[in-house]
């Protein structure tokens, strides 16, 4: 009786081939250790691929570790540039804020530097350092606030001394004198 299975396609040529074909005996061993050295070797690609796959997934973790470090340094080097610039200005503040007194301390000098019988007109601030203009009634007077201000350290030595006799016949003696900047 013949049979026909109209569900089924009938297996490849090829496919058919391979069922119909028999090993000989002698060729049993051969095939198994060919199979055994298949799937050994397959084996090995297989662990192979999953250590290359792990090597390139450690470069790829080490590189955004790395990008993620630069990225915080160059934050961190903008931060520094940062504290840098708000130090420099803290300094420039403070020596505003002390400039003031120091500028009292040089006044007190100053004021203090002048025995009686002598009278400051002005004293004004200049590019170099201060100008003083004053009235002595005698000038062994206008000698000692002079040789006060040589004497102290707080006050840099006048570098132009001006001293000229008042007309009139009570008139003392005016005075003006410059220094540079303190030391």
């Amino acid at each position: 009786m013949i049979r026909f299975d109209y569900l089924h396609d009938p297996p490849s040529k090829l496919l058919g081939a391979v069922r119909a074909a028999r090993l000989p005996r002698r060729f049993h061993n051969v095939a198994a250790a060919s199979a055994a050295v298949a799937l050994l070797w397959a084996g090995a690609a297989a662990i192979e691929r999953g250590r290359v796959h792990d090597a390139e997934r450690a470069r790829s973790d080490a590189q955004q570790r790395f990008e993620r470090s630069r990225t915080e340094l160059e934050r961190f080097r903008v931060q520094w540039r940062e504290i840098d610039g708000l130090i420099a200005q803290d300094r420039r503040l403070r020596d505003i804020r002390l400039s003031g007194t120091r500028v009292a301390q040089r006044l007190a000098v100053i004021g203090n530097a002048f025995a009686d019988g002598v009278t400051v007109d002005s004293v004004r601030g200049t590019a170099e350092g201060y100008a003083v203009k004053g009235k002595a009634e005698t000038i062994d007077a206008a000698g000692r606030v002079l040789s006060r201000l040589v004497d102290g350290a707080a006050l840099p030595h006048p570098g132009i001394v001006r001293l000229t006799k008042d007309s009139g016949v009570l008139a003392g003696f005016s005075f003006e004198f410059g220094a540079g900047a303190a030391p």
